[in-house]
């Protein structure tokens, strides 16, 4: 189990990272709070979300965990870090709880994430009819102060997790996007 949060973890990592952009042109377009929305029903990832349909995806997959990445667009000059929501999923080779799996990767991101500090502790949801668990923690990458909500599920011996990052300036703007994201989010 170890194992598996590690590489999660890694992949977690390279894909928040890549959430940091050259500055931007000025050309792309601004993103407001009116934004359309579309339902993503992710095949391989057997889940369905609501995102908003002006954000770009990529994905990767590794020893069997898969992940969907969604990023915003350009908010325009000097922007740069990309707000974005990421779908992580992996088959657990072993029975676990929802609460210990949480606990684990918290306790992983405590460790490797400078100045790591707790904002909203693991609190219990219901995504779909399936119970998750959300926690909100905040951490700093090199000079930005990064924001993520992260919301964890465990069904069928497969685990979810809805990962939601900004900075801390932008965190406010893009919360209401984060929440009907996460709560929308169905298994198929």
């Amino acid at each position: 189990m170890k194992k598996t949060f590690l590489i999660i973890l890694t992949l977690a990592l390279l894909l928040s990272f890549s959430s940091c952009r050259e500055k931007s042109n000025g050309d792309d377009e601004g993103f407001g709070k009116d934004v359309d929305i579309e339902i993503l029903e992710e095949d391989s990832l057997n889940v369905i979300l609501l995102l908003p349909d002006t954000w770009t995806e990529s994905s990767s997959s590794y020893q069997g965990t898969e992940i969907r990445h969604y990023t915003s667009p350009s908010d325009g000059k000097g922007d740069v870090f990309s707000e974005s929501i990421s779908i992580t999923t992996e088959a657990l080779k072993e029975e676990t709880t929802l609460e210990a799996y949480t606990s684990a990767n918290v306790e992983i991101f405590k460790r490797i994430f400078n100045d790591f500090k707790m904002i909203s502790e693991a609190e219990t949801i219901t995504l779909g009819g399936v119970d998750g668990m959300r926690v909100v923690y905040s951490y700093t990458a090199g000079a930005i102060h990064i924001v993520i909500d992260q919301t964890f599920v465990i069904n069928d011996g497969k685990a979810y997790m809805i990962t939601c990052n900004a900075t801390e300036d932008s965190y406010a703007e893009y919360s209401d996007i984060f929440s009907s994201a996460i709560e929308s989010f169905k298994i198929s």
